[in-house]
């Protein structure tokens, strides 16, 4: 009986654990991206695209715990798999304009953004520092106020300031939740079971055979991506002893309040860029370019995404020649 209720608690609490980084890399990977669109979506909608990233980041997890991620280079490899499952399974866009689709928006968004300065970075900030806590709600703000006001430069419908500051304020809310829960319970309390492991890989795989029904380009591209990581993960863990585990731990209630400089800072440049008249300065092409500086942006991003991968890969090999020279 003692034993049923502790693995009730330990199930109850991994998932917990799992739907709130779900919700944080979803604030991340999905939410803010399309901040500044007119967009009405259903309740239902939003809470099954949680379900989605909670999903992916539950395997992510796993990813981190097997393959003992300690480094924030190994950390965003676990990154990489997250994205490619989010944009190579779940949706099929990592096949829409090979090669520069396998970092366009897998790695240069969802490893890169969501994992390494969303998950990794700001929550172990909140845990540790006001400053860079500030620094990083402050520099996040500043980011997706550039972010949403450059879908002006797309043919879609603009958001009014009001739905980007109401929405935005609801998404950082929320975020502020699932950070202070996620540091409560700490790291040490997701401890995937075998038949959680198992439960996710047979999911990944149904996942992956209707992904191939609708693009077969899946086929080859997903499995050569994710084997790539794969064997540095590999490596990784011959060498590392265990993950990086943040300590359970309340975080102070005037760092999360940082936070909500986030939606103030992107309404209010958003709302001075709309009264300053830029929407109608933004003419877009015949394909409709879907940010004002996008060629730039795109660019630095994607180029970030690559090499921050092959940067990443090479860091494990090194720090196992180094372990390995060592032992010799």
């Amino acid at each position: 009986m003692i034993l049923n209720t502790t693995s009730l608690r330990n199930f109850a609490g991994g998932l917990v654990y799992t739907l709130c980084t779900g919700y944080i890399l979803a604030y991340f990977s999905e939410w803010t991206f399309w901040l500044g669109l007119e967009r009405t979506t259903p309740l239902d909608e939003y809470i099954g695209t949680w379900l989605f990233y909670s999903f992916a980041t539950f395997l992510a997890l796993i990813a981190l715990h097997y393959y003992r991620a300690r480094t924030v280079w190994v950390i965003f490899l676990c990154g990489a798999l997250y994205g490619w499952i989010t944009e190579g399974i779940i949706v099929q866009t990592m096949y829409d304009a090979l090669p520069l689709s396998i970092s366009v928006t897998g790695l240069q968004w969802h490893a890169l953004i969501s994992v390494v300065f969303g998950w990794f970075y700001l929550r172990r900030w909140l845990m540790t520092s006001d400053r860079w806590t500030l620094i990083g709600a402050v520099g996040t703000g500043l980011f997706y106020a550039m972010w949403s006001t450059g879908w002006w430069f797309n043919a879609e419908p603009q958001a009014t300031t009001l739905d980007v500051a109401l929405s935005m304020t609801v998404y950082t809310l929320l975020l502020t939740v699932a950070y202070a829960v996620v540091a409560r319970l700490g790291d040490a309390v997701f401890i995937p079971t075998q038949r959680a492991i198992i439960g996710g890989l047979v999911g990944l795989v149904i996942l992956f055979a209707f992904a191939v029904l609708a693009q077969p380009l899946a086929l080859i591209v997903f499995p050569l991506c994710a084997a790539f990581v794969l064997i540095f993960l590999r490596i990784n863990r011959r060498v590392e002893t265990g993950p990086h585990q943040l300590p359970a731990h309340s975080i102070p209630l005037r760092r999360l309040l940082y936070l909500l400089l986030i939606p103030l800072i992107v309404a209010l440049i958003y709302a001075l860029a709309d009264s300053a008249g830029f929407p109608q300065l933004a003419e877009p092409d015949e394909e409709g370019a879907p940010f004002p500086l996008a060629p730039f942006i795109y660019l630095v991003l994607l180029i970030a995404g690559f090499g921050v991968l092959f940067y990443s890969a090479w860091r494990v090999w090194r720090i196992s020649s180094n372990a390995q020279e060592k032992v010799n």
